[in-house]
């Protein structure tokens, strides 16, 4: 089986907001919801469902004036999504070959450039993602550093009819129905509360089953 379209998600939101004629939410408006849903399920799926939009940059940087390193995520090659990083490497320059071989684990911002802390010659690298700037400390010397960086890409929206989900097939109902609660949601007059709240707990329930 292949993805649904978007013009087949939007008719079967349509369905079953009981509004197949569009006339109480526009095309316009269930696509939006479906972008917003993908978006947000990319970033509950445990990385196996979401390998389609990792993407990997590798940063160097002069490491000579402070063992703090800073790079914008402005720089990425790709749009980063709510400022998610999944791991960093740091690489070691051997005869001209870069050999990534150690994890770097993060930590919060105010430690990682505080003097007190990486003065204190602590061997363990470390890094921090806030504001759309990763600070990296390398916690080893004053050279120069490169870090292999891997990051989730923000997904290409849904526009044309016949776009996709980035996603496997099996998460299209899934998209559909986060869609359809919050569109119910956008009821002011409260009448479709508990259905959404329904429609969002099936969800969750099916994610954390395929999550494991």
């Amino acid at each position: 089986m292949a993805n649904k379209t978007l013009t087949q998600m939007q008719t079967e939101l349509g369905t079953r907001l009981e509004d197949p004629d569009a006339t109480i939410f526009t095309d316009s408006v269930k696509k939006d919801h479906l972008n917003n849903a993908i978006r947000e399920l990319i970033l509950i799926l445990k990385e196996d469902y979401i390998f389609p939009l990792i993407a990997k940059h590798s940063i160097t940087l002069d490491g000579t004036v402070t063992p703090v390193s800073t790079f914008a995520l402005s720089g990425l090659t790709s749009s980063i999504i709510n400022e998610r990083v999944i791991d960093v490497l740091l690489g070691e320059n051997v005869t001209d070959t870069i050999t990534y071989n150690t994890y770097m684990d993060i930590l919060p911002l105010k430690r990682l450039t505080d003097s007190h802390y990486y003065e204190s010659g602590t061997k363990y690298p470390k890094y921090n993602v806030e504001d759309g700037v990763v600070t990296f400390y390398d916690g080893l010397d004053d050279k120069e550093r490169t870090y292999s960086m891997r990051y989730l890409k923000h997904p290409t929206d849904l526009s044309s009819s016949s776009d996709t989900s980035p996603l496997d097939e099996m998460f299209d109902t899934i998209i559909i129905s986060m869609a359809q609660a919050t569109l119910l949601e956008t009821d002011s007059s409260g009448a479709n509360a508990m259905k959404a709240k329904q429609v969002n707990d099936n969800v969750m329930v099916k994610i954390q089953a395929i999550n494991g």
